[in-house]
This record gives C-alpha cells, sequence and structure tokens, in this order.
C-alpha cells in the first residue's frame, strides 16, 4: 500500500438551486413561502375578526354594582371599600375602649 495514497475521498455534491441566490428554484421558493405567510395573515385576521364578532359587550362597573344580587349569597366574596374602613374602625374602637 502506497503511504501516499489517502484512499476514496467522495465528490462534494453541488448545491441545491433554491440556495443560490437569484435562480429561478429560489425565486420560486420565495415566492411559495410569502404566499404562505400571506395567507397565514389573512387567517389569523379572520380569526380575530370572528372572535370580536363573538366577544359579548363590556358592562360598565356602575351598571354592574347598581344591581341587585337574586340571592344573599350572590354577593359572597365581594367586598367594598367602605365596608373594609368601617369594619376596621370598629375594630380600633373597641380596642381602644377596651
Amino acid at each position: 500500500m502506497d503511504p501516499e495514497d489517502r484512499g476514496w475521498t467522495p465528490r462534494s455534491l453541488p448545491a441545491p438551486l433554491t440556495s443560490v441566490s437569484g435562480s429561478r428554484a429560489a425565486l420560486a421558493l420565495d415566492g411559495a413561502r410569502a404566499h404562505e405567510a400571506l395567507r397565514a395573515a389573512a387567517r389569523e385576521e379572520a380569526l380575530r375578526t370572528q372572535i370580536a364578532a363573538q366577544a359579548p359587550a363590556p358592562v360598565p362597573i356602575t351598571a354592574a354594582r347598581q344591581q341587585q344580587p337574586a340571592s344573599p349569597y350572590a354577593r359572597m366574596g365581594f367586598v367594598d371599600d367602605a365596608e373594609i374602613e368601617a369594619h376596621v374602625r370598629e375594630l380600633l374602637a373597641r380596642r381602644a375602649a377596651g
């Protein structure tokens, strides 16, 4: 065996035409990608429009607070700032008196 013989080396493969800038294949691939991006943007816009059409109308806070609850338990968990302040003042008054 000859020491200078390094054995068989494969030939390098040519680059695909889609990676060569300015080739027809690259232009066609860029056009397809742009078309797909445009279709995706149109789908997203259609979904946003559909979601906006299905969204309920916002209820003003003042209108929501003026409604009477259907049962005494409907207001459980909702505490008004005035109720909290009255409770704290009552506690402090009892503590000062006793």
